[in-house]
């Protein structure tokens, strides 16, 4: 019985009000959301009907599934989350499939996949385990399955009671304010717990996005196949021609020798490299949107109309999309505008083919790093799991795979690295590879000192040996005289083998430098980029302890204040009432704004300390799953690729050895069926009798016999001492003729340049001696093998000498037969000039310029000395130089490269004032070579 009318009213209205929810709730629910429905099919092991047109068809083509006369579309949502009924019941029935498999699959429908996260409470509610599912609020629906169960347990009034409880507490939420957080409790773990939970779930909320939304970069990862274009036009370094020579056999052939050879170019090109497809065009007017999804590099020659027709037509646009490269000349400046493009660019050396492999590992390397800046949440459990490991998991699971690449990584590997983890933090890792890759770095450079030091020796060796076997005996003749002769050629042939045995070591001592030097500078780089990622970590560290202490010593702050309370006692009582309550008043009020005032600091770092926390642990996954990883591996490979190459040249060296020591064995001996006489056999047909004997027969042969008996006295006869008559005396004078007033010979050999050139009447800059020398070897043989390595007959060369020394335009056809000779005369003539053609006073300055690594700066150099140069003597290496690019023009047949050359004409053109150190030989040759690559822009052609 009500007490008064207004309650019984209010009761009504309440009752009515609740009635009506209730009302509404069971209209919503009257229609049976999907995954109930799927529960209660799978539950009672009915079948269900997948649709389209009306028609039954495999579920990768349904439109509808039909449940119990329900038909639901497949974009329709399910009611589980935000996912659709495609979602759910793909799920459903790939439900045992491997989870990459499973991706890849929804994947190519299209269709959003279910997350790492919500699979397993999805899958135990489908199969029973579970009556209870997540809805689009985050709030728990309870299902009405057990409705009739609960009618018997608790009576029909009842359950409507619980019915209703349910339905007004699922619409409610907490609103928590600041100020009702800071009310309870006073130690302030309420707050740290909320905002703790508020953190987790944001991020599991981005982690969940990232899951169900597989990004770009995630789908080449993925894929098995690739699209890689390259430009149309005829002047590029790349095309259609060459590119897979380039990318897969790594070596650089020019488009324009398939074009010489006729053969037609392809439409596509197409090679793989583990288990990636990758396909070349240079043409994209037929892509689809698919195939611009599968693009991943595109090469460009600086030119904007190669983007003519594209998706993208601005180059910004297209190289922040795909990763961009370039090809140029070593020594051509970068092509069109890709100065101002993102691109990257390889240099391909003109001659030196063996360094076309370190351009195809630097492609492939910065291609590979492109694809490293993000993160698969689909390999990990789930966000606390990541929190909890990340100091770890940097050597947790398939270390070789993960980091290094299963290539280069074995058990042995995988279990070394697992135990240094629980020794070390991961960062010193990157430390210790960091002095790993120094060692490699210096037992490259020690390798190749001392094999550049061994080639000086053995081409010293072998051009003393080479002139100490061209002088002839004066001695003996006979078949000691043959002897000697074939003696002395054995030792040329061995003298030849003992130089080219030097050239084959230092190009190989120059390839470990180059090694060394390519090494070095991909450790500084790795080891910068860590260091700058090492300081943000650290950073972010120092800071997240620096907010945590503001917010702790703000809540010690609050609690104080908050004690303050207690101390709020009354005034003694001898005091005015009026007084008493006044301060009373003026010191609660003092307290209640301290409090606020403290409450208001606490706030602020609480909101502050949750920002920092979030920052902080983004740069930790930054950088615990990103940087160190992609460092550390970027760090092994560069060490792989130094200790591999390293053994690669060693063994090379070891080949070149036994080879060279087969050869020298052979002059000694040579094997079973060859024609040649080694120098035993040479040796063994020396008859020393048989040439004594000979000599006495020659000294014998045509002498009369001698007289040995005694001689008798003879008178003499008597002389008449008469004067007959002397005839008349006639006088002859002798008149001599007419002195000649020719000049004498002009001597060629042993004068500066500018003083022959003074002599010369018809004032040539050049020497006579030299043009007639070089155009009577042009004439004759510039093919021959080792033109100015191997030296003439010294009996011709003196021949030579005196006859020009007489008269420098003589003709040498009849003089000499031997190019060789001709040869071995030109660089007599620059040997013995008072000072070379390079002078002196200007040897240190080469010197330094043959150091400069860069070749375009060391070129510069080079070409600002050469025009210092007198007339005379720039005039004078002018015809020289034009002349051996004539012979290194025959390089194919005279074995006499630019190199080849540099090392013969170095000493000779360049020398110092004191001994040189026998380091600086390779320099000095360096100069000369780079003259010689480059001198149609040194000189003028005309």
């Amino acid at each position: 019985m009500w007490r008064d009318p207004t309650d019984a009213c209010c009761h009504l209205l309440h009752l009515s009000l609740l009635r009506c929810i209730l009302i509404y709730s069971l209209t919503l629910s009257n229609e049976m959301k999907f995954v109930q429905a799927l529960q209660k099919c799978i539950k009672e092991k009915k079948k269900y009907k997948v649709l389209k047109d009306g028609q039954e068809v495999p579920i990768d083509q349904a439109t509808h599934i039909s449940l119990y006369n329900l038909s639901y579309a497949i974009d329709q949502e399910s009611g589980y989350k935000e996912y659709s009924v495609g979602s759910v019941i793909h799920f459903y029935v790939n439900m045992d499939m491997e989870p990459a498999k499973y991706l890849q699959h929804m994947v190519d429908l299209n269709m959003q996949s279910i997350s790492f996260v919500d699979r397993k409470d999805l899958k135990d509610f489908l199969m029973g385990g579970s009556s209870q599912f997540v809805d689009k609020g985050g709030q728990q629906d309870v299902l009405g399955f057990d409705l009739a169960q609960k009618q018997r347990e608790l009576g029909d009034d009842v359950l409507k009671d619980v019915q209703i409880m349910e339905k007004i507490n699922s619409m409610t939420r907490t609103i928590n304010t600041r100020t009702s957080i800071l009310c309870v409790p006073k130690n302030f773990t309420q707050i740290q717990t909320q905002s703790m939970k508020l953190f987790v779930e944001n991020e599991g909320k981005n982690l969940k996005r990232k899951m169900q939304q597989p990004t770009k970069d995630k789908q080449q990862k993925k894929r098995q196949h690739a699209i890689i274009i390259v430009p149309a036009g005829a002047q590029s370094l790349i095309s259609l021609y060459n590119v897979k020579d380039f990318l897969l056999n790594k070596k650089f052939i020019p488009s324009q020798t398939y074009r010489d050879n006729g053969e037609p170019k392809p439409l596509k090109v197409s090679f793989k490299i583990d288990d990636v497809t990758y396909d070349v065009y240079d043409a994209v007017d037929t892509f689809s949107s698919r195939d611009w999804e599968q693009v991943v590099v595109v090469f460009t020659n600086g030119q904007e109309w190669q983007f003519k027709g594209w998706k993208w037509d601005k180059p910004v646009d297209i190289f922040h999309r795909f990763k961009g490269f370039f090809l140029k000349y070593h020594d051509e400046p970068n092509p069109g505008q890709t100065s101002q493009w993102k691109v990257s660019g390889l240099n391909i050396h003109r001659h030196r083919r063996n360094l076309d492999a370190a351009e195809v590992f630097k492609f492939w390397k910065l291609s590979q790093d492109s694809k490293l800046d993000h993160i698969d949440p689909a390999d990990t459990k789930s966000f606390l799991e990541q929190e909890k490991s990340s100091n770890l998991d940097f050597f947790n699971g398939d270390v070789g795979a993960y980091l290094f690449g299963s290539s280069v990584t074995s058990p042995d590997f995988e279990n070394t690295i697992k135990s240094a983890a629980q020794q070390t933090p991961p960062s010193d890792g990157f430390a210790h590879l960091l002095t790993r890759s120094k060692q490699s770095i210096a037992s490259s450079k020690e390798a190749a000192q001392f094999l550049k030091k061994r080639a000086q020796l053995e081409d010293e060796y072998g051009k003393q040996l080479q002139k100490m076997s061209q002088t002839k005996t004066e001695g003996k003749g006979g078949s000691y005289a043959r002897g000697w002769s074939d003696f002395g050629k054995l030792h040329i042939k061995q003298a030849e083998q003992r130089i080219k045995f030097a050239v084959a070591i230092n190009e190989i001592a120059e390839n470990i430098s180059v090694l060394a030097r390519n090494t070095e500078r991909s450790r500084k780089q790795l080891k910068e980029a860590g260091q700058r990622h090492q300081k943000e970590y650290q950073e972010a560290e120092g800071a997240l302890e620096k907010a945590r202490g503001r917010f702790e010593n703000a809540s010690e702050d609050l609690q104080r204040a908050q004690g303050g309370e207690q101390r709020m006692v009354s005034s003694p009582k001898n005091l005015n009432p009026f007084s008493a309550i006044k301060n009373n008043i003026r010191d609660n009020l003092k307290l209640v704004r301290s409090e606020e005032e403290t409450r208001q600091r606490a706030t602020q770092a609480n909101e502050q300390y949750k920002l920092q926390l979030q920052h902080t642990n983004s740069v930790r996954q930054t950088f615990f799953k990103t940087h160190l990883p992609r460092l550390v591996r970027g760090l092994k490979e560069t060490i792989d690729d130094c200790d591999n190459g390293l053994q690669r040249f060693l063994g090379k060296y070891a080949h070149v050895v036994e080879t060279f020591m087969v050869q020298e064995a052979s002059l000694i001996s040579p094997l079973e069926g060859s024609n040649d006489l080694g120098l035993i056999a040479t040796l063994n047909q020396v008859d020393t009798l048989q040439d004594f004997s000979d000599f006495v027969g020659g000294v014998l042969q045509g002498k009369r016999t001698v007289d040995k008996s005694d001689h008798s006295y003879v008178r003499p006869s008597v002389v008449s001492l008469e004067v007959p008559p002397s005839p008349a005396i006639t006088t002859t004078v002798d008149i001599p003729s007419p002195v000649s007033l020719q000049p004498p010979p002009m001597q060629s050999f042993g004068i500066n340049l500018e003083q022959l050139m003074a002599l010369d009447p018809d004032e040539s800059p050049v020497p006579k001696l030299v043009e007639n020398v070089v155009k009577y070897i042009e004439k004759n043989d510039l093919a021959s093998e080792g033109l100015y390595r191997i030296s003439g007959s010294g009996a011709q060369i003196a021949k030579i000498r005196t006859v020009l020394g007489r008269n420098p335009s003589a003709d040498l056809t009849s003089v000499v037969d031997d190019v060789h000779a001709a040869a071995g005369l030109l660089k007599l003539f620059f040997r013995e000039l008072p000072d070379p053609v390079f002078p002196r006073g200007m040897y240190l300055q080469l010197i330094e310029a043959a150091r400069i690594e860069d070749e375009r700066m060391r070129l510069i150099q080079v070409h600002e000395l050469v025009n210092s140069l007198s007339d005379a003597n720039y005039a004078t290496l002018r015809f020289l130089v034009f002349h051996l690019a004539k012979v290194a023009a025959q390089q194919e047949k005279n074995k006499m490269s630019e190199f080849n050359l540099g090392i013969v004409w170095g000493p000779t053109l360049i020398d110092s004032s004191s001994p040189p150190d026998p380091s600086e030989l390779t320099l000095q040759s360096k100069v000369v070579e780079t003259i010689l690559l480059h001198y149609a822009q040194i000189f003028d052609t005309e």
